[in-house]
Parts: structure tokens; sequence; C-alpha cells
């Protein structure tokens, strides 16, 4: 039974649309089941596809100052820019060709790539990638790919300071060992000096005495800068880009999801049965 056109134009009230249901129960549930058949039916039909996530700690540089003393870490490259260089095309063509995959725009896989890799910055400073594909092993691949090739990127950035605090380092090493070892000679030819007061003895000692308070102050300022590059390369202050953690890959497909496919399926049918069932009567008494 359904509802003539008269009672289309009346307004409808709350016991109108219990009779309605109630009249026509059966219909409405063949035609929701069968909606929610169909919805399992296009889930199992449309390709699953698996999602890999990670966190990803963008790399930090000792922030040095004034060239005195390092005053924390400030990072390689803004996160907010990691997350625009992440989104770009680009960079996103260089991940694939680093995979060994296509780039072109006409390539599925490469544009599946593309429209199903998200990034969001969470609250501290942390990136979130994460990114789907037809296969576990894919998704984890892509995931890999685009931290090795962001850390590449970052690596070039960084390398340049880092091998000049390295380089300084090693200067600044060498130059305290021969101070070091000028000041041991220095002490003995004190000590080996004739005890006799005669002017020559007394202005040698005092020249030695000048030289060796001089090597003095520069061991314990080569010291200072020692311990400042050291400071400046210590992997609290300075390290690489890398993910934290492992990479997360869903157990169970992402999509599609078969019980929420099987419940829109089920609303649907129940919402075109109920129409039907509203719009038929009409139809064939206006034939």
């Amino acid at each position: 039974m359904g509802i003539d056109k008269n009672q289309i134009n009346d307004e409808l009230t709350i016991s109108d649309v219990i009779n309605f249901i109630k009249l026509n129960s059966r219909i409405l549930l063949i035609g929701a089941l069968m909606g929610g058949l169909l919805g399992l039916v296009i889930s199992m039909i449309l390709p699953a596809r698996w999602e890999a996530s990670t966190l990803i700690q963008v790399g930090q540089l000792a922030d040095s100052g004034n060239g005195i003393q390092a005053i924390g870490s400030q990072a390689i490259e803004s996160p907010l820019l990691v997350l625009d260089r992440i989104k770009s095309k680009s960079f996103q063509n260089d991940v694939l060709v680093h995979l060994g995959m296509p780039t072109s725009e006409k390539d599925k896989e490469a544009e599946s790539f593309r429209t199903l890799l998200k990034v969001k910055l969470e609250k501290s400073n942390l990136i979130r990638v994460s990114v789907q594909a037809r296969s576990q092993q894919e998704a984890g691949k892509l995931i890999d790919g685009l931290i090795n090739v962001l850390k590449k990127i970052h690596l070039k950035i960084s390398t340049p300071t880092i091998n000049r605090w390295k380089t300084e380092l090693l200067q600044t090493q060498q130059k305290l060992e021969t101070a070091n070892s000028e000041s041991i000679r220095l002490e003995k030819l004190l000590q080996t000096q004739d005890g006799s007061l005669n002017d020559l003895n007394f202005s040698r000692a005092a020249l030695m005495s000048n030289i060796l308070l001089l090597r003095g102050n520069e061991v314990k300022n080569l010291r200072i800068r020692e311990s400042e590059l050291e400071d400046f390369l210590s992997p609290v202050k300075t390290y690489e880009t890398n993910q934290i953690g492992r990479i997360e890959i869903s157990e169970d497909p992402l999509f599609p999801n078969k019980p929420i496919f099987c419940f829109i399926g089920f609303l649907m049918g129940l919402f075109f049965s109920a129409v039907w069932r509203v719009f038929r009567p009409v139809e064939l008494h206006e034939n």
C-alpha cells in the first residue's frame, strides 16, 4: 500500500509514517537487505588498500649562536617547509624515481601514490605521513622510500656545516697537542736552568716563563673550543632526520571497509524502496 495524491499534499504526521512502515515493512526490509548485499558485493569487487604510516622527526643542527657556545638546536628545515616539500609534486616524483616507479600522470600507481599520500604536522612538531597501497609490502615500501629521499635532502643541507665543525675540531685537537708538547718542553727547560743568578740566566728564565704562560692560556682556549665543538656535534644537539619507531602497517585492508559499505547499502536500499513504495501507486493510477 502506498500514499495517494491527496496524502502527499497533506502534512504527514508521525502516525502516518508509522502506519506506512507497518503496511510496507516487508518491501522496506527486502529493499534494505538487497542494498546491504549490494554494498557487500561492491566492497568485495573493489581493489583492497592497506595503509602504512609513521612519524618523522626533522633533523637538528646545534645552534651555535655567536660561535661561542651551543645554546640549543634548530631544525635543519622548518617542519612547515618539510610539510610543503612532501606535498609538492617534484618531491613525490623523486620518491617514485628512487623506488624505480614511473612518474607519469597517466600511470595509475603514480597517481594513486600522489592522491593517497597524507601528511600532517603534529603538536610536537613531528610529522605524520601515511599512504595507502594495494598491498602491505607496497605501502611500507612507499613510506620507506619517502623517508630515505627526505633524509638525503636534509643530509645535503646539513653536511657542509657538520663537516666544517669536524674539520675545526680536528685542527683544534692538533693545535692542542702541539701546545701541550711545547708547554712540557718549556717546563723541562726551566727545571734544568742553572741556579746562578746572573743576568743571562735570569733573562732566559723570565722569557721562558712568559712563553709558558702564553702557552697555558692558549691551551685553555683550545680546550674550551674543543669542548664547544664536541657539544655542537653531540647527538643531543645534532642529528639526522629519521622516523620515530617503526613503520606501522594496517593488518586488514583500510579500504574498502565491508561493514561501512554494507551499512550504506542498507540505508540506500531502505531509502529507495520507501521512495518506490510511495510513488509507485501514483504512477499506476496515472497510467
